[in-house]
């Protein structure tokens, strides 16, 4: 396993992560406020939002303490890049199950002739999926982020 180790700048790594969630979250946030002044959300907006603060907010809160306010990560290395593998990985899913749920969801029920309630009721059975992959998700991104050796 000699090739999972390095002896990489820790900051690199991690600036990788955060602008995976930045940007990839930037653009389901820009999505679902278009929508919900112009789009198929605009006439019940609570649901989705929830569903994002819930899912989204704690993981944000987690990279923006981890990155923004940690001083001297400079001084760090990542030692075992396969935390970081598995970070990244598991977010590119976690965000693609988020990305599903707002952008293809939606369109799938107004497509069969569904309405906001059917919007709803698919919402609530996501929310039983993503009650698990939250804490795994928060989980890893965590151990990557404080699993560090001072360089």
């Amino acid at each position: 396993m000699s090739h999972l180790k390095t002896n990489l700048p820790f900051f690199r790594y991690q600036r990788k992560l955060v602008l995976l969630w930045f940007i990839w979250g930037s653009i389901i946030f820009i999505f679902t406020f278009q929508k919900s002044f112009f789009g198929y959300f605009k006439h019940s907006t609570e649901p989705i939002w929830t569903f994002i603060g819930v899912y989204l907010g704690g993981i944000y809160s987690l990279i923006t303490g981890s990155s923004f306010f940690k001083h001297k990560l400079s001084n760090y290395l990542l030692k075992d890049i396969i935390y970081f593998r598995l970070a990244y990985i598991s977010s590119i899913i976690y965000l693609l199950g988020v990305s599903i749920v707002i952008f293809i969801v939606p369109l799938y029920i107004l497509q069969n002739g569904g309405n906001l309630e059917d919007f709803r009721n698919a919402l609530a059975k996501t929310n039983t999926i993503f009650k698990v992959l939250l804490p795994i998700q928060i989980g890893l991104l965590a151990y990557f982020f404080f699993k560090k050796e001072k360089g």
